[in-house]
């Protein structure tokens, strides 16, 4: 590879960079903290009781899919309410049990709603709908820790959507790996420990991979100290993140764009070695 195309492949590198570091600074800073302050203005004590229903619910669905799932509910246990994985895992079996009504393994909004309207039947409901002022302010107070939660898992799913870098939903050996050399410089022997590192802590079904769900619970609950009540995280800490992250984004990068030039000039792709491919030569900011 001559040194004009890695001057061209680091220029390549740097735009993609700056545009990244402003998106992921967006997206997981201010614009999460409004989010969450929007949605506790919509809700207050004199909301009706089926609103802050609803509003837990969709707090307590982190994709979205209209579903609370296992991995959703454990996090929560876990960061929000700072319970430990056995006690996490005995709130999610008595959760399947007393809500989920086709035995599918999750909970449907309809089933959330229906067992929050039996639970508190005729118990902290006021004739007019909303719930008694005291409780009202409990249940408020759990729904922001669900939220600062919610917020804060964007980060976290920015760091394994760069790792996953062929986007199937785990994070892999290989993958693992190549980031580990690639982005932070590590030799094959530090990558190997990193992985397995990483299947100790993580991989909790033993299935050599490491799910978003698995990889969510660790890392939130590893740094639930750092978050804030509006989802975003300490300065100090956030920077510290945003950092690490650039090196992975940095690192994908310079692979893309070599696999780009090796493509686009077949014969001359065997002058990049091993080391070059796993070099990362731009300075940090």
């Amino acid at each position: 590879m001559t040194d004009v195309m890695e001057s061209k492949i680091e220029d390549a590198v740097n735009h993609k960079r700056k545009s990244e570091l402003i998106t992921t600074t967006k997206e997981n800073g201010a614009d999460g903290a409004k989010k969450v302050k929007k949605a506790k203005q919509s809700i207050s004590i004199k909301s009706s009781a089926i609103e802050i229903c609803e509003a837990f619910f969709k707090c307590m669905d982190f994709n979205g899919n209209g579903f609370i799932e296992e991995g959703e509910s454990k996090i929560l246990s876990v960061v929000a309410f700072d319970k430990d994985l056995e006690s996490a895992d005995a709130h999610w079996n008595a959760m399947v049990t007393a809500m989920d009504r086709d035995s599918d393994g999750k909970i449907s909004k309809d089933e959330y709603v229906a067992w929050w309207t039996e639970r508190h039947a005729n118990k902290s409901v006021k004739e007019d709908g909303t719930f008694v002022e005291d409780y009202a302010r409990y249940l408020l107070e759990c729904l922001q820790r669900i939220s600062s939660v919610k917020v804060a898992q964007r980060m976290c799913d920015t760091f394994f959507e760069a790792i996953d870098y062929d986007h199937n939903g785990y994070l892999e050996e290989e993958e693992v790996k190549n980031v580990s050399r690639w982005a932070f410089g590590k030799s094959a022997e530090e990558a190997e420990a990193t992985w397995q590192d990483m299947l100790e802590k993580m991989d909790s079904n033993n299935d050599r991979r490491i799910s978003q769900a698995e990889y969510r619970t660790y890392w939130l609950a590893n740094a639930k100290t750092k978050i804030q009540p509006d989802g975003t995280f300490v300065e100090g800490y956030k920077r510290y993140l945003l950092k690490k992250l650039m090196k992975i984004k940095n690192g994908n990068a310079r692979q893309e764009q070599i696999r780009k030039w090796e493509k686009e000039n077949p014969k001359s792709a065997t002058a990049v070695s091993p080391e070059k491919r796993s070099s990362v030569s731009f300075q940090e900011e």
